[in-house]
């Protein structure tokens, strides 16, 4: 910290939300970081880490009984195009809490 120049270390501010880690970097402006930290997470909320987990238990349960091919379909449909918007209306952790 008494000699930037002659260091490579960086502070990346970061933030944990249930599952979701969020992280931003500011090329050595940790204040500039923190700021845009604030506004992605101001977005990326709780929803998101409850989407996250929801996603993980389904993945983890597919995969338990060997059904790979039906985690890639289920991937496949709840992360599309539609993604933050049914994280954000919480239908994506509903359907994939209730997947089959």
């Amino acid at each position: 910290a008494d000699a930037p120049d002659e260091g490579s270390f960086t502070a990346i501010a970061q933030r944990a939300t249930g599952a979701l880690l969020l992280a931003v970097g500011a090329n050595g402006v940790p204040s500039a970081a923190s700021r845009l930290l604030e506004v992605i997470a101001a977005r990326f909320d709780g929803r998101y880490g409850d989407a996250i987990d929801a996603l993980r238990a389904l993945r983890e349960r597919l995969l338990a009984r060997g059904a790979r091919d039906e985690w890639e379909r289920a991937a496949e449909q709840l992360l599309g195009e539609e993604f933050t918007t049914r994280v954000e209306d919480g239908r994506l952790a509903r359907e994939a809490r209730g997947w089959r």
